[in-house]
């Protein structure tokens, strides 16, 4: 009988920190890059602000709430001048062909990244850098590249055929006035 290749379990597979992984990531892809002491630190004071809703070794288990996150945004992106707003929040009809336009439009205008939560075959929180017509690509703490537009949905009864729930309402569109200004003066150049 031959034995089961093992493959071990990786750093971060056993926690749910990802939230706080994408506060450190969106700092890193914004303001960066960070040397290994300023993320460190980061990381630090931001778990340190969660501390005080959940004790660190229950979080392990139970992640990082909606409400959470955007006290941590808020309380963390300002520091930085980093702006955030989430454009679904009152809006929960929202095509799976809206909201993919919405975000490759926000990315190549704002130059900045967009926070989602998803559900399905991952219950995470995520960074897309990039949205082409077949995919998001990510900047993501657990080593996910892209998601495919096939495998999205927006609505549950969709799941079953779909690996990925995509929730518009856990968007958070992420950016710097300084990369809206880069954009403007190459708009500029190439006029001039």
């Amino acid at each position: 009988m031959e034995k089961t290749v093992l493959k071990p379990f990786l750093q971060g597979h056993l926690d749910r920190y990802c939230g706080v992984y994408c506060v450190v990531n969106i700092v890193h892809y914004l303001r960066g890059p960070l040397s290994k002491k300023h993320s460190n630190q980061l990381f630090y004071e931001t778990m340190k602000l969660l501390n005080g809703k959940l004790c660190v070794v229950e979080r392990i288990n139970s992640g990082t709430y909606l409400r959470e996150l955007g006290e941590l945004l808020g309380q963390t992106l300002v520091i930085y001048r980093i702006h955030h707003r989430r454009p679904f929040l009152r809006n929960k009809d929202v095509s799976l062909d809206h909201y993919w336009f919405t975000l490759e439009k926000f990315i190549s205008t704002r130059k900045g990244i967009v926070l989602i939560g998803i559900n399905g075959l991952h219950n995470h929180w995520t960074l897309v850098k990039e949205v082409t017509s077949t995919s998001l690509l990510l900047f993501d703490s657990d080593g996910i590249k892209r998601l495919s537009r096939r495998q999205c949905c927006i609505t549950r009864e969709r799941l079953s055929h779909r690996r990925h729930l995509l929730i518009p309402t856990r968007t958070y569109f992420i950016w710097t006035d300084d990369q809206v200004e880069a954009v403007k003066e190459v708009s500029r150049a190439k006029s001039v």
